[in-house]
């Protein structure tokens, strides 16, 4: 049996205008097209990205549609595996189709048009939906949290950066300085990053302290 959610806001880090614009796009960001079209990010991070963080020409995402009869919270658990739920989403009731994941043209994605962003758990739920449409194997969201929590981790540190250092709004060289900085190292002797350290839990506030410090220093990214 797969997990659910208990309200719309569990599954929501933010919506409408709480959405940041310094934010990177991130799996289970939601976006409307012309007003119309919904489309949920399904791709990993790294899976849409290429070098520097740039976001490379398509995306793998699914199609959002409204539900006129939604099931309540507790009956996704057990069922309507083809979706992923989206309670309260722009005042409706909405649900992504898994048999629609297809790859849109990031071109066609924009910061503007970016309604929501699913929460860590909002993300795991996703995550563990997709992969039972796609396997039927059952993977708890704990288990999916352990391992995708170093990306978490990451993108926060990136809308963190981007804020702090953006220079007229210029993001995409803000994103790509951090990108120079988080493949910097973090440990010599170690040979870690600070991304590789970013896989560590107990480095995690190490890597966050010393990217904190670099913003507000405004030092430059190594060559």
């Amino acid at each position: 049996m797969l997990e659910s959610y208990q309200d719309a806001s569990d599954l929501y880090l933010a919506r409408a205008d709480e959405v940041s614009p310094y934010r990177p796009f991130f799996t289970g960001d939601y976006f409307e097209i012309d007003g119309e079209n919904g489309w949920l990010i399904a791709a990993h991070p790294c899976a849409m990205r290429g070098r520097e963080a740039e976001l490379l020409s398509t995306v793998l995402v699914l199609p959002v549609q409204g539900m006129e009869s939604p099931p309540r919270a507790d009956k996704w658990a057990g069922g309507h595996y083809r979706q992923m739920p989206l309670p309260d989403l722009q005042g409706s009731f909405r649900a992504a189709s898994f048999d629609g994941l297809t790859r849109l043209d990031t071109s066609a994605l924009s910061i503007g048009e970016r309604k929501a962003c699913l929460s860590q758990f909002g993300i795991n739920l996703l995550q563990q939906r997709l992969i039972f449409y796609l396997t039927r194997f059952e993977v708890t969201t704990s288990e999916l949290d352990s391992a995708f929590a170093h990306t978490f981790a990451e993108a926060d540190l990136l809308e963190e950066w981007v804020e702090a250092t953006v220079i007229n709004d210029d993001m995409k060289t803000a994103a790509a300085n951090f990108e120079k900085i988080i493949r910097s190292h973090f440990d010599d002797e170690q040979n870690l990053t600070l991304q590789d350290a970013l896989r560590v839990p107990q480095h995690r506030a190490t890597v966050r302290q010393r990217l904190r410090r670099l913003a507000t220093n405004q030092i430059s990214p190594p060559n």
